[in-house]
């Protein structure tokens, strides 16, 4: 199969144009060691800071194994964006929250990703869009199998 027609190399180019971008254009104007992905799960945590959020959305919802999430996460609690605590209904469960470091970078990023996003989406229809995420779902159901 030449590269016209392999999804995997369009796939892993979009994913690489898209860090990329979000990379030189979000983080690096704020802080050193803030990643992209770094800001997505902050941006995620902010989002849903009202539900109680463990390692294991972090891993369903970016599709991410959990020794990577893992890592991640603790380099995220070592610069001070993240803390983990008990609940009280499970010991074993660790809830994720962001600092108050991490809001106010969430704050001062928000705005480029959803530039990121409005630039992804440009020219699209709302049906091209949908169309695309629905094939993507379906890759990815694909390789779960």
């Amino acid at each position: 199969m030449d590269k016209k027609n392999a999804l995997g190399y369009h796939i892993k180019s979009l994913e690489r144009m898209i860090y990329h971008r979000h990379t030189l254009s979000a983080t690096r104007s704020y802080v050193d060691s803030l990643t992209g992905t770094h800001g997505w799960v902050i941006r995620y945590l902010y989002k849903n800071r009202d539900n109680d959020i463990f390692q294991r959305d972090i891993e369903k919802t970016f599709g991410v194994r959990r020794s990577t999430v893992t890592s991640m996460l603790q380099i995220m609690e070592k610069n001070g964006l993240i803390t983990r605590g008990s609940v009280p209904y499970d010991s074993r469960l660790k809830k994720i929250t962001p600092t108050e470091k991490a809001l106010e970078l969430h704050r001062q990023i928000s705005s480029e990703i959803d530039t990121i996003e409005a630039e992804l989406s440009a020219g699209l229809s709302e049906e091209e869009i949908a169309s695309f995420i629905a094939t993507i779902e379906k890759i990815k159901k694909n390789l779960q199998k």
